[in-house]
């Protein structure tokens, strides 16, 4: 029952957001709207880096624990972590927010499901997303700008087309 409440809310919401678009759709400005857009997605699918990790650490985690001969593969929980801290690949534990801001409750669970927002976070975790977002990120927001981003890349229009030779 519950879940057929929240198909018919969310079927509702987004009738409103359209009807609402295609009223003042006209005034949205669409190059702002897709900045922002980008912008969203980016933290998107930089939690996604987070939260993909954090599998492939439990996959190893797991492989280690069934393999004697894999056991090696967790290399930072050999030598680095803590007995509580069960981490395989993914370094020290940076933070632990279960106490305030759990991830299975309800603001954490909103963030964790949009921005991959997790309540341990590990080194190599942190350090994925800040490298994801200032490379990805730092391509995105050149090409707001208009720069070249690969000048390597550039169209076919702005070489210089090879002249015919005369066959005779």
């Amino acid at each position: 029952m519950v879940p057929a409440v929240g198909a018919i809310l969310g079927i509702g919401v987004a009738a409103v957001i359209g009807a609402l678009i295609f009223k003042w759709g006209v005034r949205l400005n669409l190059r702002k709207f897709f900045m922002v857009m980008g912008a969203l997605l980016l933290l998107i699918v930089a939690g996604l880096v987070v939260t993909a990790l954090g599998h492939f650490d439990t996959a190893l985690n797991t492989l280690a624990q069934l393999d004697r001969k894999s056991q090696s593969i967790c290399f930072f929980y050999e030598r680095f972590a803590k007995p509580q801290d069960r981490d395989c690949i993914l370094g020290p534990l940076l933070w632990n927010t279960s106490q305030v801001l759990p991830d299975d409750r309800f603001p954490g669970m909103i963030l964790s499901a949009l921005f991959g927002y997790t309540q341990r976070l590990y080194l190599v975790q942190a350090i994925a997303y800040g490298v994801f977002l200032i490379t990805v990120g730092g391509i995105y927001f050149q090409s707001l700008s208009g720069r070249v981003i690969f000048p390597f890349l550039r169209q076919s229009k702005d070489r210089p087309k090879p002249r015919a030779s005369a066959t005779k």
